[in-house]
C-alpha cells in the first residue's frame, strides 16, 4: 500500500475530450488530488470536485483529476464508452464559470487496462471513491477510501494548503 511521504507511482493517461496527456509529475509545485472511481461511483465524484472548487478555484493551486477504472469495458466498446464520457464532459464544461478553462477543471482519465488503478491500490471502487492527495513536493500526503469523500477531500486539502 502507498504511504504518506512516498512518491506516487508515475503514470501517463490521455484525457477525455482534450486528448492531453496527464502525468502527475508535470504538476510539481501544486497539490494534485487523484479521485479513483469506476462506472458505479464516477458520478459521485462530482460533489467532491464541486465542493473543492468552491474553496480552491485556482487550478494553479490544486489540480483535480478523475481516474476512471474502465477495464470492465470490452475493447470493442471503448469508442462508445469514450463518446459517452465526452458527452458528459461537454455538459459539465458548460457549467464551469466563465474565466476558467474546462480543460484544467475537468480532467477525466480513463484507465482502460486498470494499470494505474492497480498501481495505486485503489480497490472496491464500486462502493466508494478512493482519493490520493499529492503535495506540491510530488509526494503522497494523504489518501481516503470510504463513504464520505465530499467531506474528507476538503479536510485533506485544507490540512495541506491551509485556508
Amino acid at each position: 500500500p502507498l504511504t504518506p511521504d512516498q512518491p506516487p507511482p508515475p503514470f501517463r493517461l490521455k484525457t477525455v475530450a482534450t486528448g492531453r496527456i496527464f502525468k502527475p509529475a508535470d504538476y510539481r509545485g501544486r497539490a494534485v488530488l487523484l479521485i479513483f472511481a469506476d462506472h458505479n461511483t464516477g458520478r459521485s465524484a462530482q460533489s467532491v470536485v464541486e465542493r473543492l472548487r468552491r474553496r480552491y478555484p485556482q487550478f494553479e493551486r490544486l489540480a483535480i483529476a478523475l481516474v476512471i477504472d474502465t477495464r470492465i469495458v470490452p475493447r470493442l466498446l471503448r469508442g462508445m464508452a469514450e463518446g459517452r464520457m465526452e458527452k458528459e464532459y461537454r455538459e459539465a464544461a458548460a457549467a464551469i464559470p466563465q474565466g476558467y478553462d474546462p480543460a484544467d477543471h475537468l480532467i477525466l482519465l480513463p484507465d482502460w487496462n486498470g494499470e494505474v488503478t492497480r498501481a495505486y491500490g485503489a480497490a472496491d471502487l464500486g462502493r466508494h471513491l478512493h482519493l490520493f492527495l499529492i503535495g506540491p513536493d510530488g509526494l503522497i500526503k494523504a489518501d481516503y477510501h470510504g463513504s464520505d469523500p465530499a467531506t474528507r477531500a476538503p479536510e485533506m486539502v485544507q490540512a495541506l494548503l491551509g485556508d
